[in-house]
Parts: C-alpha cells; sequence; structure tokens
C-alpha cells in the first residue's frame, strides 16, 4: 500500500472513531434529556391538577358567598317587617297604658272617699262615745237616760263594725274588679296584637265590609290576598278578613295595603290545608 493510502486509512479510522464518540455521547445526552422532559411534564401535570382544584374550591366559596348574601338580605327584609310590626303594637300598648292610668286614677278617688265614709262613722262612734260618758255623768238622775246612752253606744259600735265590714268589702271588690280589668286589657291587647287592630277597633268599631278575593300571590313566605275593596269603601290598615268560599273556611288576612279601590292582606291565621283562592270570599264580620 503506498503511503498515500495508509494515510486516508489511518484518517478514516480516526474519523470513526470521532464520529463514534459524538454519537455516544449525543444518544447518552438524548436519555437524559427526555428524562428532564418527563420530570417537567409530571410536574406540569401535578401543578395543573393543584389549579384546577384550587379554582374548584374558590368557585364553591364563591357561589357559598353568594348563598349566605342572598340568605342575609332575605333576613333583613324579614327583620324590617318585624320591626315595623313591633312599633305598631307600642303604639297601640301606650295607648292601652294611658286609658289604664286613668282608670286607676278614678279608681283612686273612689278609695278616697270610702275613707272620708270611714272618718266619718269614726266621728259618730266619737259622739256616742261622748255621750256615754254624759250618761254616765248623770247616773243618778235618770237611769233609763244611762240605759239610753248605753244603747246608743251599742248602736255606734254595730254601725261602726257595719261599715268597717262595708269598706272590707268594697275594698275586696275593688280589688277583684282591678284583676278582672286587667285581665280583660290583657285579652284584649293580645287580640290586639294578633289582629293589628288598635283597641277602639277591638272594642267594635271595625264595620262590616264584604269583599271577593281577585288574586292570590306569594311573597317572601307570606301569603298575599287581593281584595277587591279599599278606601272607597272604608277600609283602613289593619283590619281583619275572614276568607272563605261557601261553607269552607279559608282563615284570617290582615290589611297591610290600602287603594282607593284595592287593598292587599297577608293571610295571618288560616285552617291546615286550606289555602285562599281568586273568588273567594272576604268579610270583616262573619
Amino acid at each position: 500500500m503506498s503511503p498515500i493510502g495508509r494515510i486516508f486509512v489511518v484518517a478514516n479510522l480516526a474519523l470513526a472513531a470521532a464520529f463514534l464518540g459524538w454519537a455516544s455521547s449525543t444518544l447518552a445526552n438524548a436519555h437524559k434529556y427526555r428524562s428532564q422532559a418527563e420530570k417537567v411534564q409530571a410536574e406540569l401535570e401535578e401543578t395543573k391538577k393543584s389549579l384546577q382544584d384550587e379554582i374548584a374550591s374558590l368557585t364553591a366559596a364563591r357561589d357559598e358567598a353568594k348563598r349566605l348574601k342572598d340568605q342575609t338580605i332575605e333576613q333583613k327584609n324579614q327583620l324590617d317587617a318585624q320591626l315595623k310590626d313591633r312599633q305598631a303594637q307600642l303604639a297601640s300598648l301606650t295607648d292601652d297604658k294611658n286609658k289604664l292610668t286613668e282608670r286607676i286614677a278614678s279608681i283612686d278617688a273612689t278609695l278616697g272617699n270610702y275613707d272620708e265614709r270611714a272618718a266619718q262613722l269614726a266621728g259618730d262612734l266619737k259622739e256616742a262615745t261622748e255621750a256615754r260618758v254624759a250618761a254616765v255623768e248623770a247616773k243618778n238622775a235618770a237611769q233609763n237616760e244611762r240605759e239610753a246612752a248605753l244603747q246608743a253606744k251599742r248602736d255606734a259600735e254595730e254601725r261602726l263594725a257595719r261599715a268597717n265590714e262595708q269598706i272590707a268589702d268594697l275594698r275586696r271588690e275593688v280589688e277583684t274588679t282591678g284583676q278582672e280589668v286587667a285581665r280583660k286589657e290583657t285579652l284584649i291587647e293580645a287580640y290586639a296584637a294578633y289582629t293589628g287592630l288598635t283597641a277602639q277597633e277591638v272594642h267594635g268599631n271595625v264595620p262590616s265590609i264584604n269583599a271577593s278575593v281577585v288574586g292570590v300571590t306569594e311573597q317572601g313566605g307570606m301569603t298575599l290576598v287581593h281584595l277587591n275593596v279599599g278606601k272607597d269603601d272604608n277600609v283602613k290598615r289593619g283590619y281583619a278578613f275572614e276568607v272563605y268560599s261557601g261553607a269552607n273556611y279559608k282563615g284570617k288576612a290582615r290589611v297591610e295595603v290600602v287603594n282607593n279601590a284595592t287593598s292587599t292582606a297577608v293571610m295571618i291565621a288560616a285552617p291546615e290545608g286550606r289555602k285562599p283562592a281568586a273568588g273567594d270570599r272576604a268579610s270583616t264580620r262573619l
């Protein structure tokens, strides 16, 4: 072989060795990069799943916050309605209290008259006692006059005893009357609070009004009954209408909104399973 041929052979061997080394290095690096890529891919998948879980959690928290907001608004509306009712009840109770105060003053005046009567009877007893003393002093002059004076004393004592008994009976009667008045006023207050009427209206000043139910709606957990009567028919807020259909009693509705020719009432008492409907009748007095 010529020298040039040997040179080419050596050069080919060197190039082959270099290529083999480069290929080996490239394969090792490719394997390394592939492992790293798979690791990064796994981390990305895990991060994606974590983010999806967090998004689901935040979405649930957002929905719960919205639900709590709606619930809070509804509770506020209910509390506002309750406050309005309590204010009306307070005004009615204040009026009843003033009337009771006047009645107590009248009873105190009556007791003062009884005390004056007792003082008068005590004066009569004193006069009888003085007469007895005078009779004793005149004992030697007239026994009959002494007996008469003693009899007058006994009569006076009997009168005083009867007067004391009458006073005790009157005081018991006043106490019993006061208790009965308090009981009746309590019943009136309870009925007024139940119906929403004033004490004056409870005593029977609500006129007889007949109406028809023209519509029924549900709002905020309440049943609203729409009537075909209003201010023109002397309807006032707080009036209670008994709702019925023929012989079927549907319950009681209290007027809350009054227009000229119509009004809207809230059902405050109804037998179970009976609901008002358009076409039913309604009346303040059955």
